[in-house]
């Protein structure tokens, strides 16, 4: 049975990304760290492996450890989610944390959500089924830029010293609510998340009508109903010039058939009622 020995070389390399405010190693990116403390011959993978052994750290991805510290008995202990998405992700992936996850973490619903939403950009997804026991959804973003050089609207946050991660901003996060909202629990969760941002203020609204139109018109058009039933007409009517023909739901989560009643100004089926998305607009009022 391993136990949580320590020997000087793992306090050693412990005590310099503690006072780093590193929460995680990472190799190769950390290799230059790991091997100022280890003998000529000693491999970093091997060192790390073996402290891993020694519950020093836990292993998350292939070359991803994340510390352990002392009376940690658990990763989920350990680390919060945000640490464990970064030191699976960081240098390695373009991503950010979204979607259900963003609206908990920018406090636009007093629920929580018990699994992770992270957003990824490129050609392919990463293998990553869950952290920490987690459950992990991982979906691919397009990026925004021609160059697909990034996303608009995500921001880089520090969790202590130089450890941090991405995640979406609020007008990011309520444009992905409506473009995938199966990856946001409930439509009452995220109508109420639009409720809250627009209400507590500190919103850009220019640039959540930029995100909009880079997606679709069907994103345009649900953003405008929200406005328009949040009591902004003026920016509702900047996303849509004319009503949506055609089958485009409101909540397109909700494959269920049905003969939905079709919003006049927006030309959407609303297959979630008005009256009760109009209630969810009004609970935090």
């Amino acid at each position: 049975m391993a136990t949580r020995t320590i020997t000087d070389t793992d306090r050693d390399l412990l005590d310099e990304l503690a006072s780093a405010g590193r929460l995680y190693v990472q190799l190769p990116e950390d290799e230059g760290m790991v091997l100022k403390h280890l003998r000529s011959s000693e491999r970093p993978a091997r060192r790390l492996s073996d402290m891993a052994a020694r519950k020093q750290v836990v292993r998350v991805a292939h070359g991803a450890y994340v510390l352990l510290p002392a009376g940690a008995r658990s990763l989920r202990q350990a680390a919060d989610r945000r640490t464990l998405v970064a030191a699976t992700l960081e240098n390695r992936w373009s991503y950010y944390l979204g979607f259900a996850s963003a609206i908990v973490e920018h406090g636009l619903t007093d629920e929580s959500a018990g699994e992770l939403y992270v957003g990824v950009g490129g050609t392919r997804l990463p293998k990553l089924g869950d952290l920490a026991g987690t459950p992990v959804h991982l979906t691919r973003v397009a990026y925004d830029n021609d160059d697909c050089s990034g996303w608009l609207g995500v921001e880089r946050k520090r969790i202590r010293g130089q450890t941090f991660y991405v995640r979406s901003g609020i007008e990011r996060t309520l444009i992905d609510a409506l473009d995938r909202p199966q990856l946001c629990v409930s439509p009452e969760l995220w109508v109420r998340a639009w409720e809250r941002a627009l209400r507590e203020g500190g919103l850009d609204l220019p640039l959540l009508l930029d995100l909009a139109r880079r997606r679709s018109r069907a994103v345009c058009a649900r953003a405008a109903l929200l406005l328009r039933e949040a009591g902004r007409p003026r920016e509702a009517r900047l996303l849509i010039e004319r009503p949506l023909t055609g089958r485009v739901l409101f909540d397109v989560s909700n494959t269920e058939a049905g003969k939905w009643p079709r919003d006049r100004d927006t030309g959407l089926l609303l297959n979630v009622p008005l009256q009760a998305i109009d209630a969810w607009l009004e609970y935090g009022k």
